[in-house]
């Protein structure tokens, strides 16, 4: 729960931060103009110091995204890979937009997990408490507190572990290549991933990057991982002059995402046809998520009933075993 409050914590600081970038850049149009208005928003926050910074960079001749990986530690590769591409293709106020979606986003999500799974924790506690309850006075024995540390040391460890490999899912390229494969998390993270690679790739098309540049880049907003290095490869292939068409990256392989790249590379309309399904995979991961955090709640709820059964029958045998 700590680490939760932190983490958001950050959160809101680093969207502070871009929501202000966002604001003062799309009123002046000015890079260093739009820091200086920001330090002067933030003030001694070291959001507002960083801010001064990077200004301060870019007027000495630093490119954007070297100030700001060098003065704003904390971003995520996505983050940073859509200030690149958002400074190679000339609009940044699109990649400062996005980012700030993308916070929201994730805000967005961690409310409606804890508003649709706090009922069934709570369910599960009270489970929990009963449990305890039974165990002392029929193991008079035995002290309460054995059932109960017994109960909730496991409930919370099952709880740390599932963070533990989430947080190893997002930080390590092995347990992200695990986590793929898996039946319900693996359909979401591929999706998020397809629908990061139409996007960025449509934004740097758009604006005239060479493909082998744009895959190259593309690679640097996805997390290190067999998608990321796919990627790479189809960029090493695009530079020998070989279509996109032909090196999709397997894992991001798909009837409706190979279409569109192949439409649009035939018929011209590539940004547009990749935009297009930039949305649909987006919201087949929301509707991935909406389900995986329905399925978590039941999950939840069938444990609690399961806690309630083996009480149930625990009570009953030594019901009868005290019987003459």
């Amino acid at each position: 729960m700590a680490f939760a409050v932190s983490s958001d914590f950050f959160k809101t600081r680093k969207l502070r931060f871009f929501e202000g970038l966002l604001s003062f850049y799309c009123g002046t149009g000015d890079l260093p103009t739009a820091m200086t208005f920001l330090n002067e928003r933030l003030g001694s926050a070291p959001e507002g110091v960083a801010a001064g910074r990077i200004g301060r960079a870019i007027k000495e001749g630093q490119t954007f995204t070297q100030a700001i990986s060098t003065y704003y530690p904390g971003l995520t590769p996505f983050e940073s890979g859509l200030l690149q591409v958002g400074e190679q293709s000339g609009n940044l106020e699109v990649a400062f937009r996005s980012i700030v979606d993308e916070i929201l986003l994730e805000r967005k999500m961690k409310l409606d997990l804890v508003s649709r799974l706090s009922y069934p924790v709570i369910v599960l506690h009270l489970a929990g408490l009963v449990f305890t309850i039974v165990w002392s006075i029929f193991n008079t024995e035995s002290s309460s507190l054995l059932g109960f540390f017994g109960y909730f040391g496991l409930l919370y460890g099952g709880g740390l572990i599932i963070l533990f490999f989430y947080k190893m899912t997002l930080s390590s390229s092995l347990w992200r290549s695990i986590a793929i494969g898996l039946p319900l998390l693996g359909p979401l993270l591929i999706h998020r991933m397809r629908s990061r690679f139409l996007f960025t790739l449509g934004q740097l098309y758009s604006a005239g990057v060479p493909i082998d540049k744009s895959l190259e880049i593309v690679a640097d907003t996805l997390e290190p991982g067999p998608v990321s290095e796919e990627v790479r490869q189809a960029s090493r292939a695009a530079t020998r002059g070989e279509a996109l068409s032909l090196h999709i990256p397997p894992l991001l392989d798909d009837p409706l995402l190979r279409d569109a790249v192949v439409l649009g590379e035939k018929a011209g309309t590539l940004t547009e046809d990749l935009s297009r399904a930039d949305h649909y995979y987006a919201e087949k991961a929301d509707r991935a998520m909406h389900l995986a955090i329905q399925l978590i709640g039941w999950g939840l709820y069938c444990l609690a009933a399961l806690v309630v059964v083996i009480l149930v029958f625990w009570v009953w045998s030594r019901y009868l075993s005290l019987m003459p």
